[in-house]
């Protein structure tokens, strides 16, 4: 089993992520076959890890960055890749954006609140005795989270992670509230990049608190488990503002400014 400490030890499997994070796009049609549109996310994927990584920079596009950075494009749909990076903040007309501190900010903020909401009511839905087999789905999801944080397995914890704040959001039964949690949950991607790539000991807390918050969800008071799902968004929040708050402003992700 690799170390828990550092970069080096975590182990990337970008050709067996599953595709959490874009429904909507496997869900269309596809001329290359049933496994086109997911190439396009495995792919992306790794572009994306290349600029948190910083081996392409910030303002670089990437017609420039991946004949040169070994990126293994193949058969994937190039714009395709541009549009589901795009659609993660990564990218502005393929050009690579760097990320601004108060936004980052802004949007765990909306993060928090949203997850206040969805704790009641998904407490409220539990208590109603309409959602019977919740539990050991929860459990299972917890088990991974635990299997992926204790071999730093990056991508299948961020996987993992998107899925429970999923689960939650649909004990809701409240269909706005789902669009908005999946919504900003997607649009949380590169910070998770970012975050858990500089602090991989985050998945360790945000694994405990998991736990704790499906304890919680089955308990009587939902103050608990409101404040332990905050507790997750908290624990991210914290150690990824932490280190983009030490890079220059105009200039995230990467410490080499383009030329």
């Amino acid at each position: 089993m690799p170390s828990k400490g550092g970069t080096h030890s975590m182990r990337l499997h970008a050709a067996s992520l599953e595709s959490v994070f874009t429904d909507a796009a496997l869900g269309r049609g596809d001329s290359r076959g049933p496994f086109g549109a997911y190439a396009d996310i495995c792919c992306s994927h790794q572009v994306a890890w290349q600029i948190t990584t910083g081996q392409i920079g910030i303002g670089e596009t990437l017609e420039e960055a991946v004949p040169t950075k070994e990126i293994r494009l193949g058969a994937v749909d190039f714009h395709e890749v541009c549009r589901i990076l795009e659609s993660d903040n990564f990218l502005c007309g393929r050009r690579v954006l760097p990320v601004r501190l108060d936004c980052f900010d802004e949007h765990f903020l909306c993060a928090e609140a949203l997850c206040r909401l969805a704790a009641r009511s998904a407490c409220d839905t539990l208590r109603a005795g309409s959602a019977p087999d919740v539990i050991d789905g929860f459990a299972r999801l917890c088990d991974r989270l635990d299997n992926a944080a204790s071999s730093r397995d990056l991508y299948h914890f961020i996987e993992a992670e998107a899925h429970l704040h999923r689960f939650v959001s649909e004990l809701t039964r409240n269909d706005h509230l789902i669009s908005l949690l999946n919504g900003l949950e997607r649009g949380r991607i590169r910070y998770h990049f970012f975050t858990f790539e500089r602090h991989p000991a985050v998945m360790d807390g945000v694994a405990e608190r998991s736990r704790k918050l499906l304890e919680a969800l089955t308990g009587p008071d939902t103050r608990k488990a409101t404040a332990q799902l905050v507790a997750i968004n908290r624990t991210i929040w914290q150690a990824g503002h932490q280190s983009l708050a030490a890079l220059p402003d105009d200039h995230r992700f990467n410490s080499t400014r383009p030329e």
